[in-house]
């Protein structure tokens, strides 16, 4: 079960615009854009612009109905990557609009930290249980990353 970092830190909700949303995001390194004619999943009708970021194998897409009158209201997020190429793109998006916020199929909302301690720890515990010395290392050092980023971001 969860514990209760992921609610806690929330005291405010701040809208931000579409425009000011996709400018932080197009503020990450290697992060392409491009329009999505009638097949958003944000709005069965609408356009949408997708987001990608692309390294090897690794990627992360996110959606924003372009709705440029609007305030964003969240974005869908497809990810095959490294915890910490997530954080990283967080921490991007943060510094133009830093009360933006994970959540999951839930509607938990985590901060940084509550991310790293309810979802990076937990996920990661069973590669620090394997018997490969190789997985635990890689463990050990993918945490490491996603401690670094997110003390920086506090």
């Amino acid at each position: 079960m969860r514990g209760t970092t992921y609610s806690t830190e929330l005291v405010e909700c701040v809208e931000y615009s579409v425009t000011k949303v996709e400018q932080a995001i197009l503020a990450h390194p290697g992060v392409e854009m491009s329009v999505l004619e009638g097949g958003s999943v944000v709005e069965d009708d609408a356009d949408a612009l997708l987001f990608a970021w692309r390294d090897e194998d690794r990627r992360i897409e996110l959606e924003i109905a372009d709705d440029r009158d609007s305030s964003w209201s969240g974005s869908p997020i497809e990810v095959s990557c490294a915890f910490s190429d997530l954080l990283e793109l967080w921490r991007t998006i943060t510094v133009t609009c830093p009360f933006v916020w994970l959540h999951d199929s839930d509607c938990c909302m985590f901060s940084p930290a509550a991310y790293l301690a309810e979802v990076v720890q937990p996920t990661l515990a069973t590669e620090f249980a394997s018997s490969d010395a190789n997985v635990r290392d890689a463990a050990a050092q993918e945490l490491e990353r996603c401690r670094k980023i997110v003390g920086a971001s506090q």
